[in-house]
């Protein structure tokens, strides 16, 4: 990983970006010999956020599953997705991905079959 000092000329800076934009390339920025930041591709700056993501709603989901809390739908006897969410999480990691994938499948072929979603834009209501 190359380092860039904060006080180096602009050159330098540019050439830098122009390694991160074309190869991808990482590159630690430093202040007073500390780093202080990073230049990275906008992929990378995605994956990252794509991982953070990730982890919150993981930790929301595990979260979700060691609450004892109910809400009024079970209280009155009504199907309570929380539960269900609870039972998923206690799966297998293979199973979670083989149901995820089924259920994805059978999303996939009702957009195949009905083809009504292509004539929407942006902003359109769809009423039942």
């Amino acid at each position: 990983m190359t380092t860039v000092p904060v006080r180096k000329d602009e050159t330098e800076i540019r050439e830098a970006l122009r390694r991160v934009k074309a190869e991808g390339e990482r590159v630690l920025v430093e202040e007073d010999g500390e780093p202080v930041g990073a230049l990275v591709s906008l992929e990378d700056l995605k994956a990252l956020e794509e991982l953070e993501d990730r982890r919150d709603e993981l930790a929301a989901l595990e979260a979700l599953a060691e609450s004892d809390e109910r809400i009024p739908s079970q209280e009155r006897g009504e199907p309570n997705a929380q539960d269900e969410r609870k039972a998923f999480l206690q799966l297998p990691i293979a199973e979670r991905r083989r149901i995820l994938a089924e259920q994805a499948a059978r999303i996939a072929a009702e957009y195949e079959r009905d083809t009504r979603w292509e004539d929407l834009g942006p902003g359109d209501f769809v009423e039942s």
